[in-house]
């Protein structure tokens, strides 16, 4: 219980710290320089040039997941591939039969 209590108490000061700001602080400032938006047009210039690699890394992602859909539709299916085992069993044991009946038994 004293963990959450000392949470509790950091989050009271942090308000009260909070609390005793500048009042006339009320946001950025608008140009002269000097306030929090220094460099915020190459700031958000990266942004763009990002949301813009992002947009071309999606249409890359798109195109990736329609060829994996075209190439998982021509994939065997179930029933396809046991009918194949159990035709291929059955040949096998047609083999074996044969060999069996028209092979000389060594007495």
């Amino acid at each position: 219980m004293g963990d959450v209590d000392n949470r509790i108490a950091n989050m009271f000061r942090e308000v009260s710290q909070l609390q005793n700001l500048d009042p006339d602080r009320t946001g950025l400032k608008d140009k002269g320089g000097g306030g929090t938006s220094d460099d915020m047009e190459a700031r958000v210039a990266r942004l763009e040039k990002n949301v813009d690699t992002m947009t071309a890394d999606l249409s890359t992602v798109k195109a990736d997941v329609a060829t994996l859909k075209e190439n998982v539709r021509h994939l065997p299916t179930k029933p396809w591939m046991f009918s194949t085992l159990g035709g291929m069993l059955t040949v096998l044991a047609v083999v074996v039969g044969l060999i069996v009946r028209f092979l000389p038994h060594a007495s």
